[in-house]
């Protein structure tokens, strides 16, 4: 993809902090594009397939995708944060962009924030879609669906190890489907989306 057809990252101000966000399609509609555990604005368009989709998106609707606070081109933070501060980043993207209300599209980890925002903000959210979606990122004994969450620091540890080689993708999609060039731009995004101890306080918070 030439460097012409990739939209421009700007910025929207939460707080003090800084959101990369970028708006592209030409569709009738708003769709606010809620990243998973991993994100950054600029690298999708590096590669293939992720460039597909989103033009695909950009078809039917007017895309906004944006970088969660403390990874991607937006502002690094100390520590993790919580679902409550996060949801300002998502109204702060919106009003930057200038969307009154969306079609909200969560992609995994993106899943409880954006149950949260529709919750808190339903004139904001035209419609929910929630995409390989959990209510919680941990399990316990009431919620056997995910990992439990005494198994938390192993899991951590075994992922943490792993980071930037993209090998994340074979746990959390089709595996024995990505080439070697694929998997080499896959474990870059990992690299440029946030550090090790980012990674590490953001497992941490996805209780």
């Amino acid at each position: 993809m030439s460097v012409a057809e990739i939209p421009e990252t700007r910025f929207a101000l939460s707080g003090e902090l800084s959101i990369a966000y970028q708006v592209f399609g030409s569709g009738p509609r708003d769709l606010l594009y809620v990243p998973g555990i991993i994100s950054h604005v600029d690298m999708p368009w590096e590669e293939a397939h992720a460039a597909s989709f989103l033009k695909e998106l950009g078809k039917r609707f007017r895309v906004i995708i944006f970088d969660k606070r403390g990874q991607g081109a937006s502002d690094r933070i100390d520590g993790a944060t919580t679902l409550e501060e996060r949801i300002d980043d998502l109204r702060a993207v919106m009003s930057a962009a200038g969307s009154e209300s969306a079609t909200v599209f969560a992609l995994s980890e993106g899943g409880p924030v954006s149950i949260l925002f529709a919750s808190i903000y339903p004139d904001k959210v035209d419609r929910l879609i929630l995409f390989g979606a959990m209510a919680k990122f941990w399990g316990d004994d009431e919620y056997p669906h995910m990992t439990h969450s005494k198994h938390m620091a192993e899991v951590i540890d075994r992922m943490v190890a792993e980071w930037g080689t993209g090998a994340f993708v074979g746990r959390a999609g089709a595996v024995g489907n990505v080439s070697p060039a694929d998997l080499q731009v896959l474990a870059r995004r990992e690299r440029m989306a946030c550090s090790r101890a980012a990674y590490v306080n953001f497992f941490k918070l996805t209780r």
